[in-house]
């Protein structure tokens, strides 16, 4: 990542990926649905001046939406309709507010890279990012449910995007923790 790379962080929970990512980049933005966890992410921010933190969902839709609180931990939070086994169930439902990438490409600077974890959401991240995808190509670093996995590997490939495995090593789909680096390379850019 260059130092003037732009990172958006979507789903940023506590920060970590962000705060890492502040060490290298320009600007880091982290989007984090859960009011309490974006509190904690923005306490954390007050003191590194490249991170700014956005209480909000990024999903397909601008609007309002329904957080589901994970009973085991807030990792483990999502939107109603989409989670995955470790919530452990649900202790609380809040609404949030839902924005897309595209509405958020239209304030924000556009992203070089953008992690998304959003607990089996993501193809609902990406669906709300066309117009973005078009102008362009960021690194994406993705956490995939199974269930989405060809949804996303055909989205992704149909813009020329490669993957590369946790281990940074190329594999065919986007599945798990991926990279999927634009142009067809799977090397990545520095």
């Amino acid at each position: 990542m260059a130092k003037d790379s732009v990172v958006w962080d979507v789903g940023a929970n506590v920060g970590l990926f962000s705060f890492s990512a502040a060490a290298r980049a320009k600007s880091v933005f982290a989007f984090e649905p859960d009011p309490w966890l974006a509190s904690l992410c923005s306490r954390s921010a007050s003191s590194i001046k490249n991170v700014q933190v956005l209480s909000a969902a990024v999903t397909k839709t601008v609007g309002i939406g329904e957080l589901n609180i994970a009973q085991r931990g807030r990792a483990a939070n999502y939107m109603t309709g989409f989670g995955t086994s470790q919530a452990g169930g649900v202790r609380d439902r809040q609404s949030v507010v839902t924005v897309t990438l595209d509405w958020l490409a239209e304030r924000f600077p556009i992203p070089d890279v953008i992690k998304i974890d959003v607990e089996a959401g993501e193809r609902l991240v990406l669906e709300g990012g066309e117009a973005l995808f078009d102008q362009a190509k960021p690194i994406v670093v993705c956490e995939v449910a199974s269930a989405n996995s060809s949804w996303v590997t055909d989205f992704l490939l149909t813009l020329k995007y490669s993957f590369l495995d946790e281990q940074l090593k190329p594999t065919l789909i986007a599945i798990d923790n991926i990279v999927a680096v634009p142009g067809g390379s799977t090397a990545l850019r520095r």
